[in-house]
């Protein structure tokens, strides 16, 4: 949900598949599931739900700050 002239901020992998990996990131524990998206899959997800589809694209992440259209 997002307040009246809001902006969003989202993060995911990059690539085309899901599945748990080791949470080497943050010193260990139990495995964190992730679904993975290419830059185009992501940019109609944003378009579908009604923001505007700017959209980065980097080795491991795809990432949106946006607001709605």
């Amino acid at each position: 949900m997002l307040a009246p002239d809001g902006a969003f901020f989202c993060s995911v992998k990059r690539g085309s598949d899901a599945g748990f990996e080791p949470d080497d990131d943050h010193g260990g524990g139990d495995d964190r599931y992730f679904a993975y998206y290419a830059g185009d899959e992501f940019r109609g997800l944003l378009a579908a739900a009604g923001f505007e589809p700017d959209v980065r694209v980097d080795d491991r992440w795809v990432s949106t700050y946006t607001t709605p259209k």
